[in-house]
């Protein structure tokens, strides 16, 4: 499992209860300190430039003049007014700041990672409201859960019942599974663990989605998705874009285990992998290694258990621009930048490695490597070819060699 490196020598202090407030104390310092050297690297940039990118993206028009934490002081200068409107984490932005984002200069520098202090809005702005979920309604549905954690503890007759067309046996299993995931959610970070300072937001977010989604309830996977948020968002703006997030069609497909549709996505990606990779994609071919042993896992997490933190939340910047187009892409530049050790190795060593990635991986070669591989086959992006294999289930069965031929 992965976890922030800088934040190692402060882990042991844990295990004493006497450095109990040092050590988070200390942890608060650790992240600090990376937002402060992300800052530094940020402030390097052209003023011009860097007052666009954050006037232009974060701009918001919406009259709520709630400002979550870190929300930054307006900047008089640089193309925006001094008084602006306070930017909202679950407000819709404004049609003529999405036609900023595709600019030229804002996606390169979106490319090359957001900084920290303004990433929480960023991603919140980019994955939108579309279901209009309100801070009040995240209330609702957490005081629902924590009466049904509490009707489960004492076995009550709601324990029983059935809600939603669920048996209570499965909406117990669902959520004795959040309280087992959490404590599997960034081990070495020792903060989503029993006694660190977002446990207890982890489970609520977690069991309030199981209360507002019953017909998807809680999956596997969803700890890691939620925890990043957590880390860029107040408690109900995280709850807000975590569902939003998850009612995007790759991930409600993934998360209701929607069979055919997963199998849609990966001949797409197929597609795509061997337009990029021939030869990695006859070998894995050759060894019957199929897109579902190594896919699974970075979908369902979003590559937050399968890269280094930091790292995976470069991904994350850029998948909230690009879509799920981009996670497709992300692995085959994970595929590309291993290529030569993976053609090498058999199906037991292929699936080991791709199933637990080094821990060690510089952000500046994935990305490289993902800048390489092209999201085009025949003249068609990834939005054609997906659409075309959901019109013919058959072929999506048969490797969708009309596609590829």
């Amino acid at each position: 499992m992965h976890g922030e490196t800088e934040l190692h020598r402060t882990l042991h202090l844990r295990s004493n209860k006497h450095n109990g407030g040092l050590f988070w104390a200390c942890l608060r310092e650790r992240f600090q300190l990376r937002s402060h050297v992300r800052l530094r690297e940020w402030q390097k940039w052209d003023p011009v430039t860097r007052g666009d990118l954050q006037w232009e993206v974060l701009r918001d028009p919406g009259p709520s003049p709630r400002v979550p934490r870190c929300a930054p002081a307006p900047v008089v200068g640089a193309g925006r007014p001094a008084d602006a409107a306070p930017v909202t984490a679950h407000s819709q932005p404004h049609a003529s700041s999405v036609s900023r984002w595709s600019s030229r200069k804002v996606r390169d520098l979106w490319w090359q990672g957001i900084p920290p202090s303004v990433r929480g809005k960023v991603w919140s702005l980019a994955i939108g409201n579309e279901l209009n979920i309100t801070h009040e309604l995240f209330d609702i549905c957490l005081a629902r859960a924590k009466e049904r954690w509490r009707s489960f503890s004492a076995g009550g007759p709601e324990a029983e019942s059935e809600d939603a067309g669920f048996p209570a046996a499965d909406r117990e299993a669902s959520l004795e599974l959040i309280k087992l995931d959490i404590s599997r959610t960034f081990p070495n970070l020792c903060i989503f663990q029993q006694g660190g300072p977002y446990h207890d937001t982890l489970h609520s977010i977690l069991g309030a989605y199981t209360c507002y989604r019953p017909d998807v309830g809680y999956v596997q996977g969803m700890s890691f998705i939620a925890a990043v948020l957590i880390l860029n968002l107040d408690t109900a703006d995280a709850f807000i874009a975590f569902s939003n997030l998850l009612n995007k069609p790759c991930q409600m497909a993934f998360f209701r285990v929607d069979h055919g549709l997963m199998l849609t996505y990966f001949a797409a990606f197929e597609v795509f992998f061997e337009e990029n990779l021939p030869k990695l994609f006859a070998h894995f071919k050759k060894n019957n290694l199929t897109p579902d042993i190594y896919l699974i896992d970075w979908i369902f997490t979003l590559y937050s258990k399968s890269l280094p933190l930091d790292l995976a939340c470069r991904v994350w910047d850029v998948f909230c621009r690009d879509g799920e187009e981009f996670l497709f892409r992300t692995a085959l530049g994970l595929l590309k930048l291993f290529e030569d050790i993976l053609t090498k190795m058999d199906f037991i060593h292929v699936a080991q490695f791709l199933t637990r990635l080094p821990d060690h991986l510089p952000a500046e070669e994935l990305f490289a490597s993902i800048a390489t591989i092209q999201m085009q086959s025949r003249n068609r992006k990834w939005a054609q070819v997906l659409t075309a294999l959901q019109r013919d289930s058959r072929d999506v069965e048969r490797g969708s060699p009309s596609l590829r031929h």
